[in-house]
Order: structure tokens, then C-alpha cells, then sequence
């Protein structure tokens, strides 16, 4: 199993904290991490040092993806909050989505007005849209474009953010066009997807 994720400058993710002595981050057995890295943690200099060495630690663990500047960018650009930044997210969140079957979006659950965030995230794996980035050609990811839009939503806040979550901790199943109770059963029809793309992956191990 890989579990792509996105890595940012280590001082935009201060709200979460850093692993103590002898803690480490646990991913599930027989996984592979995957880290899509915007541009500009490469550009600018970490202001959390211990946030900082965590983030390096995780890294070194996992296969990295450094992304290109988006178009219109340039070093200075990104190196202070605004536009250019918001870009580079919003490029990474296009990213992850297109790379991965099931998104899981652990946000708040209201639409946010910072572009590139996870609200706009989870409407371009959904919908195919990326504020700021105009319409996006490609479908959401790598599956065919009806059974590609699946997320798993985990309530949850930031530290840091203005919104409340509603029902924090609550769990839901999000398609283009359904909202189901996550723990009920997966939505009709992914299942068996998925059985179909373990069988394919089980074949091209076996006969590669």
C-alpha cells in the first residue's frame, strides 16, 4: 500500500506537534510513504527548529516528490505568504489527488477562503476545480473519471484556524455527488473497484 501525503515548510505545520524523545511517526504495515514537498520549503529557511528536524526525519523515511515552482512563480515569489505561495498548496493538493484512489481529508468541513487548503483540495478530487489554478483537464486521479472522486472525511480543527468543527472526531464517506456516514460500508460500487485494481497490481507482481 502507498499513502501519498503532502509536506510543506515545516513552519506552516507548527499547530501540530513535533514527536517527543523516542516518539516516531507510525505508518501501517507493508506501506509505503509517499511526500509530495512544495517548492518552497527547499527556498526558505524552517523557523520551528524541532518541527523542523521532525519533518527531515520523516523524509528520510519515505520517497520524496519535490515539485517544480508553479507556473508564474519564481524563488522570491514564494518565499513570503500570498498569491504565489497559495499556488504552490494548491499545486501539491492537485498532486496528491491525482495520485491517490481513496483522498482522506482530515478538515473541519467548511469551505475556507485560503486558497490551496484542504476545503479546496477535497472540492478538486470531488469536482475536478482548483481555485486559482482554473480547470483542471485531467480527472481527479488515476482511475476512470466516474469512480475517481471518493474521500474519506475525519472531522477534525486546527489549533490555529477560525472554524469550528462540527461533530469533531465524526467520520464520512464523500462522492461527486454523496455524503454517507463513514462507518457504514464503503459507497456501491468502490469495492469492487478496488478488488479489480488489487487483482491487476497481484498480476503485474506476478508477471512482471
Amino acid at each position: 500500500m502507498a499513502v501519498p501525503t503532502s509536506m510543506q515548510r515545516a513552519s506552516d505545520r507548527s499547530a501540530t506537534p513535533a514527536p517527543g524523545p523516542g516518539e516516531a511517526t507510525v505508518l501501517p504495515m507493508a506501506a509505503c510513504l509517499i511526500v509530495g514537498v512544495t517548492a518552497h520549503r527547499d527556498l526558505v529557511p524552517g523557523e520551528v527548529p524541532a518541527l523542523e528536524a521532525a519533518v527531515d526525519a520523516l523524509l528520510a523515511s519515505a520517497q520524496a516528490i519535490h515539485l517544480p515552482l508553479a507556473e508564474g512563480n519564481d524563488a522570491a515569489s514564494v518565499c513570503v505568504p500570498g498569491p504565489a505561495r497559495d499556488r504552490q498548496y494548491a499545486q501539491l493538493g492537485v498532486f496528491i489527488s491525482s495520485h491517490c484512489q481513496v483522498l482522506l481529508a482530515l478538515w473541519h468541513g467548511t469551505a475556507s477562503d485560503a486558497a490551496g487548503g484542504t476545503s479546496d483540495v477535497v472540492r478538486y478530487h470531488l469536482h475536478g476545480e482548483m481555485p486559482g489554478l482554473g480547470r483542471v483537464d485531467a480527472p481527479p486521479n488515476l482511475l476512470a473519471d466516474d469512480d475517481s472522486d471518493l474521500a474519506f472525511h475525519i472531522v477534525c480543527s486546527r489549533t490555529r484556524s477560525g472554524a469550528t468543527a462540527d461533530g469533531a472526531l465524526g467520520t464520512h464517506w464523500l462522492t461527486r455527488g454523496a455524503r454517507s456516514a463513514g462507518s457504514g460500508p464503503m459507497p456501491d460500487g468502490y469495492v469492487q473497484l478496488f478488488d479489480q485494481l488489487g487483482e491487476f497490481n497481484a498480476d503485474s507482481r506476478l508477471y512482471a
